[in-house]
C-alpha cells in the first residue's frame, strides 16, 4: 500500500490543471470455487478514501463499487467514460482500481467476470489524457503480459503474481 501512497502524492503534485476520475472496485467474492478474501473491499474504500483526500479526486467524480457484479462495473466504467468525453478529455486522468480475485483472463466479481479485454478496450477507448490501471487481484496462474502491462518476478507462490504497468 506505501508504492500506492507514492503514486498518489506524484499525481497530486502534477503541474497541469486537470480532472481526475475514478472508478474503485473492490469484491471479497470471486467465483464459486475461489475463497472469500477479507480484505479486497476494505482495501477499495482506503483507495476511495486516498484518491480522494491526497489524489486530487473530487468527491464528485470518485466512484465506489463494492461487492458488485461484472456487468455494474462494465456499466459504470462506460458511464464515466461518457461524463469524461462531454468534460475537457484533453484535462482528464482515468484511474480504476480492482482488488479482488482475478485469473490470466478475467477479473473475477462474484459469479461473473470482466474479461481483461473488455476491461483493456474501455480504458484504452476513453478520452481521457492519461489513463491508469491498478489490479491488486488475488490471481490464479497470473495475468497475461500485455503491452499495457508487465509481469514481475513473483514474491511467492504462482497464485501471487505482482504486477506492474
Amino acid at each position: 500500500m506505501k508504492w500506492l501512497v507514492l503514486v498518489l502524492l506524484l499525481l497530486s503534485s502534477a503541474a497541469r490543471a486537470e480532472t481526475r476520475w475514478a472508478l474503485v472496485i473492490g469484491n471479497d467474492r470471486g467465483l464459486s470455487h475461489e475463497v472469500d478474501l477479507a480484505y479486497a473491499e476494505a482495501d477499495a474504500k482506503k483507495m476511495h478514501a486516498l484518491l480522494r483526500e491526497l489524489g486530487g479526486v473530487a468527491p464528485e467524480n470518485a466512484t465506489l463499487l463494492l461487492g458488485e457484479d461484472a456487468a455494474t462495473a462494465r456499466r459504470t466504467l462506460v458511464s464515466l467514460n461518457d461524463r469524461i468525453r462531454q468534460s475537457n478529455p484533453a484535462q482528464a486522468t482515468l484511474i480504476v482500481y480492482y482488488s479482488g480475485h482475478a485469473d490470466e483472463s478475467a477479473l473475477h466479481m462474484g459469479e461473473t467476470s470482466f474479461e481483461l479485454s473488455e476491461l483493456e478496450a474501455l480504458v484504452r477507448g476513453s478520452s481521457a489524457a492519461l489513463r491508469l490501471v491498478v489490479l491488486d487481484a488475488c490471481l490464479r496462474g497470473g495475468l497475461r503480459a500485455a503491452s499495457w502491462g508487465r509481469r514481475c518476478r513473483s514474491s511467492g507462490s504462482s497464485s501471487a503474481r505482482r504486477w506492474m504497468g
